[in-house]
This record gives structure tokens, sequence and C-alpha cells, in this order.
């Protein structure tokens, strides 16, 4: 283990920073995990939309429960309703634009969109927890959306990552030298 770390340049035993930038193994499988990831999520909060926000009158306490009683409006006919649906459509195009065209410069760019759906679900969820004060228990859909919020964002930051990557190396060789 050694001997092969002293190969690479450094003789105590550690990679060198420029061996290790040469080592990286991102691969166009971890862009089209990324839009599969991100895809998912979207489905997600858009279920969240349809899925009751408020549950029950009551102070506190969750409800899971999937139904909503009549009293209480639904996710859509509240002002957090459509932003939330509208990021969620927007998070699903991209995703789908990511697995279509692959990396390139403008999927590397428009992969950023989720970093502001994210931030947009956990805005409406905070904002609707805000507004039921403690007449209401939060429901299911409230949880899934500000579920969907906290994973987008990271999945945001790194999609366009991995894709200035994939756009910037060269293409990878094989041990005969033929291109890949």
């Amino acid at each position: 283990m050694n001997g092969d770390r002293a190969a690479i340049g450094d003789p105590e035993g550690g990679m060198t920073s420029k061996a290790w930038k040469r080592t990286y193994r991102i691969s166009r499988d971890d862009w089209v995990g990324d839009a599969v990831l991100m895809l998912a999520v979207g489905l997600l909060a858009l279920a969240a939309v349809f899925l009751p926000w408020a549950n029950v009158l009551g102070r506190g306490g969750v409800d899971f429960s999937l139904s909503k009683p009549p009293t209480i409006n639904a996710a859509m006919q509240t002002p957090w309703g459509l932003p939330a649906l509208l990021a969620a459509l927007c998070v699903i195009s991209v995703a789908v634009c990511m697995l279509l065209f692959g990396p390139r410069a403008a999927t590397a760019l428009l992969s950023l969109a989720p970093i502001a759906a994210g931030t947009v679900f956990l805005l409406e969820a905070m904002a609707a927890f805000d507004g039921m004060g403690l007449a209401f228990r939060a429901g299911l859909g409230l949880y899934l959306t500000l579920l969907a919020g906290i994973l987008l964002i990271p999945i945001g930051v790194a999609s366009p990552m991995v894709g200035y990557i994939l756009i910037r190396r060269p293409p990878a060789t094989d041990l005969r030298g033929s291109v890949e």
C-alpha cells in the first residue's frame, strides 16, 4: 500500500494534490444518477402538493393520514400550493432534460434550478406551517414537501459540478489507446 502511494509522487506515502486530481472517478453514470434522484424527488414533491398539508383540528402532533376533513382546504386552495406545484414541475422537467440531453453546458446550468426549487419547497412548507399555527396538525403533504426541499438542495449543488467535470475532461482511453 505504501509503495503504491510512493509511486504516485509522495515519498512519505500520501497523495499529492496533482495525483489526487487525476484519480477522480466521475462518469456519466453519476450524471444519470443525479437526474434520476432529481426526478424521484420531483415526483415526490408533485404528489405532496395533492396530499393534505393539514389534517385535523387540534394542537400539535403529527397526522399521516391520506385524507382530510372537508372543512380544511387542500394545498392548491391555499397561497402555498401553486408555487409548490410549479417548483415540482420545474424539477421534473429539468431532470427529464438532464436524462435526454446528457451533460452539456446548457443542462449543467439548468441543473442549478433544483436549488431554487428546493428553497421554494422549504419556504412554502415553513410558511404553511406558520400559517396553520397550533390550530391544525401538519399533514403528510407538508412533511413530504419539506423533505423534497431538504433533498433537492444538495442534489442541485452536486449536479452542476458533475456536469462541469464531465464536460471539461478529455475522453477516457483504455489500455489499448482507443477512445471510449
